[in-house]
């Protein structure tokens, strides 16, 4: 990585952008999936319709409100002008171990929605500013999306994919056959296609190693982004490389002044600032007047009126301000103390100076050699990080104030994952650290309306309609037979529900089950990318050959997510299904081979009859194997008349949908 240009257009494309970018409502709003939770987008675009369904704005409600807590993305893996044999076989699934283990530790994390291989792709040319026409790209555009041979059939399907991802009808008019797209167009259109996962294009004429670029205001137009690695990463081994574009993704840039060939930096403040729409109005809506406040985590409602999205967009033009102050300082190397410090300084019209550059091993034939121009690197002789700074040489190591905590982390072993300073190690885990502005960056971005239309996996029908599954319960119970008189109780027929006469001399049963202590059951858990967990006696235990994972066979042979039942009898041969447990439990997780522990809260699935264990039923915490016949505790005629109600309620709210 040492001698590519890593191009982060993220800070580029929002300067050019105006900070009142306009926003339209497509004509037609697309039908949604009802297995799926709506987009972000999807509930913006549904709100400002007037005529959202009554189901889709409950989940709106529920899950596009407020900032989700977790976050889990699909990735589309394309790669171009290779073949499947050139793919290593556990190369998708190290890198993604990879990134998982570096944007886990923020809750951010990362599956495989797709793997696309075009052997012989058109647009794909070491020249980016090649052109194509939309008619002669087509065949890529075929393999990414599954079009029609016949070519007006395919723009009829393109386009209504398009249309179904809220590319604005301007848009689409002016996709015609003779449209033409610089190399990268390609498969950036086939991304604005499939918005909901996260393209990564594996191309063998990439200038560099990797580029990625951050999100733009405007949702509505038809360039969609991808993340960009050059082929060369499926021999080398690389682990670096894509966590750090997907950084670029999220918005943050380097933490170093690219192509500055001297050891002090001007970082440009007067130039930056004139930059600013507004005179930063937009940020101290956030920060405040005297720039004080906490950046913390902007978000717009789905519902929130238009002008929240516009003051949002126009936030967009002025954040990168907030990330930056870390990696500058003044004076002898000090420190700001903040954004305010930062920005009272620059506006004093004192130089503000950049705290590192680009990286440079500086070895030639294995023997160090002097420094260039290069201010950081990562000293293998000391083994720590060391950065060179005024005239004469002044050498800073890792654990000085200017670098500790910005740079360089956890006592030096750690360096900045913007940075091009990698320690000498064999995994990631030497360049994953970030500053907390960082972190602030990477999610404002991920709550931007272009980045809102990524599918977030985590935000699953966890708080399922009970009212659809209790009704579809009681059907299952066999009620009592022959005229009951009204008040009169007793046991169902399966032991467990208890039913009450009403006053028309009817049976209704309540859906109350046989306790069970849920933390005995025998149960599993995966992470796509970590190893699989078991659950034995109330201890979780993970898979010990070390190697079992939750991803689809069909990508990785050895992995279970397509094949959980498989995956119970493994430890449990007497499972005749799987059931989803209604509450998700934190689990500590391993990486491949054991080695590194990750903590998260994921689904778990029961392995039913292992054990003689029947399908839980309820939330009880009695003790006992779930079985048909261990009796239910009494209750007395209040509480059972009040479940009664809530039954009529129930039976009700159904009869009205």
């Amino acid at each position: 990585m040492n001698t590519r240009i890593c191009s982060s257009i993220f800070l580029v494309a929002l300067l050019i952008l105006t900070s009142t970018m306009p926003f339209s409502l497509a004509d037609d709003e697309p039908e949604l999936d009802s297995e799926l939770i709506p987009t972000w987008v999807d509930c913006w675009m549904g709100h400002k319709s007037g005529n959202m369904p009554t189901e889709m704005q409950t989940d709106c409600d529920a899950y596009h409100t407020n900032s989700p807590t977790d976050r889990l993305y699909g990735i589309r893996w394309i790669f171009l002008n290779v073949s499947h044999g050139e793919i290593p076989d556990d190369w998708i699934d190290v890198q993604l171990t990879n990134l998982n283990g570096v944007f886990g530790q923020w809750n951010f994390q990362f599956q495989t929605d797709e793997v696309v291989v075009i052997p012989d792709a058109v647009a794909e040319s070491d020249d980016y500013y090649q052109e194509w026409t939309l008619e002669e790209i087509m065949p890529d555009l075929r393999a990414q999306l599954n079009l029609s041979e016949d070519y007006e059939l395919a723009m009829s399907e393109l386009k209504s994919q398009l249309s179904e991802r809220h590319v604005s009808q301007e848009e689409l008019d002016n996709l015609t056959s003779d449209a033409s797209f610089r190399t990268g167009g390609a498969f950036r259109l086939a991304s604005r296609a499939r918005a909901e996962s996260i393209t990564v294009v594996i191309r063998p004429n990439l200038d560099g190693i990797g580029m990625s670029g951050g999100p733009t205001p405007e949702f509505h137009h038809i360039r969609g982004g991808a993340v960009e690695l050059s082929t060369s990463l499926l021999s080398n081994g690389g682990l670096t490389t894509f966590p750090h574009e997907v950084g670029h993704y999220f918005g943050i840039s380097h933490s170093h002044a690219p192509d500055y060939d001297d050891s002090i930096a001007d970082f440009g403040f007067e130039q930056r600032w004139g930059r600013l729409a507004h005179d930063g109005e937009a940020i101290k809506r956030v920060v405040g007047d005297d720039w004080s406040q906490p950046f913390g985590e902007p978000w717009v409602s789905y519902d929130d009126e238009e002008q929240s999205l516009i003051e949002f967009q126009e936030l967009m033009g002025e954040a990168f301000l907030w990330p930056t102050w870390n990696f500058l300082y003044k004076g002898d190397h000090q420190n700001f103390e903040s954004l305010a410090d930062f920005i009272q300084y620059g506006e004093s019209g004192e130089t503000v100076y950049r705290k590192n550059f680009l990286r440079n091993y500086a070895f030639v034939d294995g023997e160090p050699v002097e420094w260039s121009g290069n201010n950081c690197i990562w000293n293998s002789f000391d083994d720590q990080g060391q950065c060179r700074y005024n005239e004469p040489v002044e050498i800073f190591i890792s654990s000085h104030p200017s670098l500790n905590n910005s740079i360089f982390f956890e006592n030096g072993t750690v360096s900045n994952l913007m940075s091009y300073i990698t320690p000498p190690y064999d995994n990631l885990t030497s360049r994953r650290g970030i500053t907390d502005t960082q972190l602030d960056m990477i999610r404002f971005t991920a709550n931007t309306p272009f980045r809102q239309l990524l599918r977030n996996h985590y935000l699953s029908p966890t708080d399922i309609d009970e009212d659809e599954e209790i009704d579809e319960e009681e059907e299952e119970i066999d009620e009592p037979d022959g005229i009951c008189t009204p008040g009169e109780s007793q046991l169902a027929d399966d032991g467990c529900n208890t039913c009450v006469c009403t006053e028309n001399e009817e049976w209704a049963c309540t859906l109350i089950y046989c306790p069970v202590d849920v933390s005995l059951i025998p149960r599993i858990s995966m992470w796509p990318g970590k190893v699989n967990q078991h659950n034995e006696n109330g201890t979780w235990l993970t898979d010990p050959d070390g190697k079992s994972g939750g991803h689809s066979s069909a990508d990785f042979p050895n992995d279970y997510g397509d094949r959980k039942l498989e995956y119970c009898q493994k430890f449990w041969p007497d499972s005749t299904s799987i059931y989803l447990l209604p509450d998700k439990e934190t689990i500590t997780f391993y990486t491949a081979g054991n080695n590194v522990a990750y903590i998260s809260s994921k689904d778990v699935y029961q392995c039913v009859g292992a054990n003689g264990v029947a399908k839980y039923n309820g939330t009880g915490t009695g003790e006992g194997d779930v079985t048909d016949d261990v009796p239910l505790p009494g209750f007395g005629i209040p509480a059972l008349l009040s479940i009664l109600v809530l039954v009529a309620i129930i039976r009700r709210r159904q009869n009205e949908n």
